[in-house]
């Protein structure tokens, strides 16, 4: 247990650095695709990762998978030591200076979209295997393989919202909420149908993930000078998102709304996020004409 916070500890430091790095390495027009690459490099962690660590545990034992774990952060250690001193150099600011950037209303708006519209995500992808198994009458094997084609979706999701990123921004993020607030209604209904709940697990995974490199990329721009604690504030928000979403999607299946309405509980989520995204767009175009 002691591991596991501390590990985790780990992954929200390193992923909100990385994007900050990620960010001032590339070109300014290539910002988004720089922290996608970045966001994509964890997806495809996770979709290969899991399976073969299953696999080599289930081989040479759990000790041999943790050994693997292991010398792979030793090894990207001595990459990041060798090579990113030498092309980047950090203006250090004060804890106080960082915390500045958060009287910005929008740094709070994208917390809020981040929280919302990820939150959604979990109140069904957290039950997402129960549901295909027992309304979709999938075998367990069967859900590993879809659950591999949801991770598929997710890296070309991430790749894909990279591109639109350097220059579509804000729209892009509006129209990936959209189409992840559709999906996941229609999840509700294509639950129960083999072909279309694979279909859908396909593009819920694509749609999901598709967020995480517009959130960071918007919140990085945005903090501007001071962009380390909140593109780390922003990794805290996809956490509380998590949490809050998988526990809206469980009431939702304690209180006997039956563990389809999850998807519709997520839809709902999901659409206040986008809610907030377009006030974002709003106060952004306001703010720039006071500016002008």
């Amino acid at each position: 247990m002691i591991a596991r916070i501390l590990s985790s500890l780990i992954h929200g430091t390193f992923f909100a650095v990385a994007t900050v790095v990620a960010s001032k390495i590339a070109p300014q027009d290539k910002q988004g695709s720089a922290i996608a690459a970045v966001a994509a490099g964890l997806t495809l962690s996770t979709v290969l990762g899991v399976p073969f660590g299953t696999f080599v545990g289930h081989t040479w034992g759990w000790q041999t998978t943790f050994g693997i774990v292991t010398f792979l952060g030793i090894a990207a250690l001595i990459m990041l030591i060798l090579h990113i001193p030498s092309r980047i150099k950090f203006q250090y600011q004060s804890l106080k200076y960082e915390l500045g950037a958060f009287k910005n209303p929008q740094i709070i708006l994208v917390l809020l979209i981040t929280v919302f519209g990820y939150g959604g995500i979990f109140a069904s992808y957290t039950y997402i295997a129960p549901q295909l198994e027992t309304f979709a009458g999938f075998s367990a094997e069967a859900i590993t393989i879809l659950l591999f084609l949801f991770g598929i979706g997710s890296f070309l999701g991430t790749v894909v919202a990279g591109k639109f990123a350097n220059r579509l921004l804000m729209p892009t993020l509006s129209i990936t909420l959209v189409l992840l607030t559709v999906i996941l209604a229609l999840f509700t209904w294509t639950v129960h149908d083999k072909i279309l709940s694979s279909i859908t697990v396909f593009l819920f995974g694509f749609t999901a993930f598709a967020t995480v490199p517009l959130l960071q990329t918007k919140i990085v721009q945005t903090a501007k000078e001071a962009p380390t604690l909140a593109a780390a504030a922003n990794i805290s928000a996809f956490n509380l998102a998590n949490a809050v979403g998988a526990y809206l999607g469980g009431e939702t299946i304690r209180t006997g709304f039956g563990m389809a309405i999850v998807n519709l509980t997520g839809a709902v989520i999901t659409a206040a996020g986008l809610i907030f995204s377009i006030i974002l767009i709003v106060y952004g175009r306001k703010h720039r004409v006071k500016q002008k």
